[in-house]
């Protein structure tokens, strides 16, 4: 068994962790960095056991005792975190975004910040990068297992070692093999939750008890130790958001870990002398501090810069953490643990409650009034909304097959034929009340089938969601079939499965079967034969197609623009300019011109969506035409696209009715010459 003391090595691999977390969410290389977190997993349950064994032996062990130390270690530093990003919130952010993180607080302060992250951070509920409190998460997962895990130790005290290590090696490969399900079938549940992550914790319990290293010789612990050291740092540099994780995935910064910590266990090797030195001590001793208080500072500033936010600004902002986190060690986290002002634990375990007791208030009190909207002046208050996409127009393959597709306009005849459908990504959603309006307009009936992120495209896949979104599209078709719907309206975020993200990610890239690998160009490709094959599946199945370009991509958000411009007293401010638009569109606009097809009618929406500077029109006195930077509000949906599309739902309407006539005739012609 590993002898248990101070030891400065893993402060120095505290450091090593945490900086690779803070530069992988500054985006400064490390693509993989957030392998940091599996690093303290790792630690985390290396040295939790090895405290518990420690009171064990001496007799001192008890679960008050224990669950105070964690108090101290935990509590007081994220108590304060809470609640400054609150009272910052409260002064940044518009009220539906203040309303979301107090919801965030209540979670962190229930140890539920991981089920929260899992349930609210989506696709509809805004950047990940923009939730103050988003990597509290990983602090929930610790603080579950710690509730469970001395309790294990008791219930199984008088096991022998043998038997009791055995245990814990099951439960990991248990838990080890869930994560490794789970991050096929449940990719997000097996990210955040206890279940998939307990086997990283109980790498580190199970290392305690591995023999002391005194056979190996000094080269031989020298290169156990770079070589878990070489894994972990491997896995920051060549995973990234597209590495199905953590599943098996996380073995390597996992096994890299314990090895790094093995090979110190009997004397410093070169990467233990390396990981001791005075500068990864100093930063693995305010790793706690410095992975809280950095996330908040990044978010508050990617809020109102953008995803463009410039590196020196970005390093700017990871210094400012470090100053901050130095000061929450020193003054928060230093005298809770060690202090004599801070000797009782029921002092502690009290003011804790007490302080999780005010922040749950305040969190409520924000809810309540959905985000404080009295702070806001009056003409800046048009702007407060918090538009989001309509959900209830999303479906899936199964409502698909069974002919269940989400209804527009005249709901109630469900005998009447559908007239039109809407079928596309989240931006079909963003139009989807127009398209609603229109149907009730003209007195048809339409349906939408819409799933966010999906291309409407037959024979297309994202790598990162799998080949199952071709089930969907093959579905829609089969149900454009089926009904004899006559006008299919495809509309998408075309240029994001070209290019990728505005950030740069390019996870949004598609591929077919003749893609040869993922890339720019072999997306390119992809998109053009999708869109072909779906223009003839279409035409075989009697529709036109009518297929609208993208609206303008922002720099910023919109919402969030007309805000600050309203409260500083500013005109209304404009977005981008049509040169950058038609320049981030060039390469979609040439694939979709490029098409040829008798029964396809393209849509631009580019001329409605531009002043006459040639600056995007993003708002005006009443609200803003945007939710976010490229999905349109109902209301910009209304003011911007209505002169593009109400010309094709009046001829859509036109060749509805004209065809009821006809049917209408053939069944008076029918039926007369039955009675003759």
């Amino acid at each position: 068994m590993l002898e248990f003391k101070y030891r400065p090595d893993i402060d120095g691999l505290r450091a090593v962790a945490v900086l690779l977390v803070l530069l992988f969410h500054a985006d400064l290389g490390f693509p993989g960095g957030y392998v940091g977190v599996d690093v303290f997993f790792v630690i985390s349950g290396f040295l939790i056991t090895g405290l518990i064994l420690k009171g064990q032996r001496a007799g001192t062990f008890s679960l008050a005792g224990f669950w105070e130390r964690r108090i101290r270690r935990i509590v007081p530093a994220a108590t304060c975190l809470v609640a400054a990003t609150l009272i910052a919130g409260s002064l940044l952010l518009l009220p539906h975004d203040l309303e979301e993180l107090a919801e965030s607080a209540v979670a962190q302060q229930l140890m539920l910040a991981n089920v929260y992250s899992l349930n609210n951070t989506g696709y509809f509920n805004g950047p990940a990068e923009l939730k103050p409190l988003l990597h509290t998460w990983s602090l929930a997962v610790e603080e579950q297992f710690y509730l469970g895990f001395p309790l294990l130790f008791l219930v199984c005290r008088r096991l022998r070692k043998g038997a009791f290590v055995s245990l814990l090696c099951a439960l990991g490969l248990v838990s080890f093999a869930l994560s490794v399900w789970g991050s096929y079938h449940h990719p997000s549940a097996a990210f955040f939750l206890l279940p998939t992550r307990a086997w990283e914790l109980l790498a580190g319990a199970i290392l305690v008890f591995c023999p002391i290293p005194s056979r190996f010789k000094p080269w031989q612990l020298d290169l156990l130790g770079l070589v878990g050291l070489g894994g972990i740092l491997f896995a920051s540099v060549s995973y990234d958001y597209l590495t199905r994780f953590p599943g098996a995935a996380a073995l390597l910064p996992c096994l890299g870990t314990a090895l790094v910590i093995y090979s110190n266990s009997f004397g410093r090797s070169m990467t233990g002398r390396l990981l001791s030195t005075k500068v990864f001590v100093a930063l693995g001793l305010i790793s706690y501090s410095l992975y809280l208080w950095h996330w908040p500072i990044l978010a508050y500033t990617r809020y109102w810069l953008g995803d463009s936010v410039p590196v020196f600004t970005r390093i700017t902002a990871l210094s400012a953490s470090v100053v901050v986190a130095h000061l929450s060690w020193k003054y928060i986290e230093s005298p809770f643990r060690h202090g004599a002002s801070f000797k009782s634990g029921k002092r502690v375990v009290a003011l804790a409650f007490a302080c999780s007791a005010c922040l749950l208030a305040a969190s409520f009190s924000i809810e309540d009034t959905q985000g404080l909207p009295g702070r806001i002046p009056e003409r800046a208050r048009p702007y407060t909304a918090g538009g989001s996409l309509p959900r209830q127009y999303e479906a899936n393959t199964v409502a698909a097959r069974q002919g269940n597709l989400p209804q527009l306009g005249s709901r109630q005849d469900r005998e009447q034929s559908i007239a039109f459908l809407v079928w596309g990504d989240s931006h079909a959603m963003a139009v989807s009340e127009l398209f609603n309006t229109f149907a009730k307009e003209h007195g048809i009936r339409g349906a939408i089938a819409a799933r966010s992120g999906i291309p409407p495209l037959v024979g297309i896949w994202r790598p990162d969601k799998g080949r199952d979104v071709m089930q969907w599209n093959q579905a829609v078709i089969e149900f454009v079939k089926s009904r004899r719907i006559a006008n299919v309206i495809l509309v998408a975020k075309w240029a994001v499965y070209v290019h990728g993200r505005a950030n740069g990610k390019t996870d949004t890239l598609v591929v077919d079967e003749y893609s040869t690998g993922i890339g720019l160009g072999q997306s390119r490709d992809a998109l053009k034969r999708g869109l072909e094959r779906t223009i003839a599946a279409l035409e075989m199945a009697g529709a036109n197609a009518w297929l609208v370009k993208q609206v303008p991509l922002q720099a910023t958000h919109p919402a969030r623009s007309l805000f600050l411009a309203a409260c500083l007293g500013r005109g209304l401010p404009r977005g981008v300019t049509v040169e950058s638009h038609r320049t981030q569109q060039f390469e979609v606009d040439q694939i979709i011109d490029s098409l040829r097809s008798p029964n396809l009618r393209v849509l631009d929406p580019t001329c409605y969506c531009f002043d006459s500077s040639g600056r995007s029109k993003i708002g005006d006195a009443e609200g803003s035409f945007y939710v976010d930077e490229d999905h349109l509000s109902d209301r910009g949906a209304e003011s911007l696209l209505r002169p593009m599309l109400s010309p094709a739902c009046e001829r859509i309407a036109v060749q509805m009715n004209e065809a009821q006539m006809r049917m209408a005739s053939r069944n008076r012609d029918t039926f007369d010459g039955r009675i003759r």
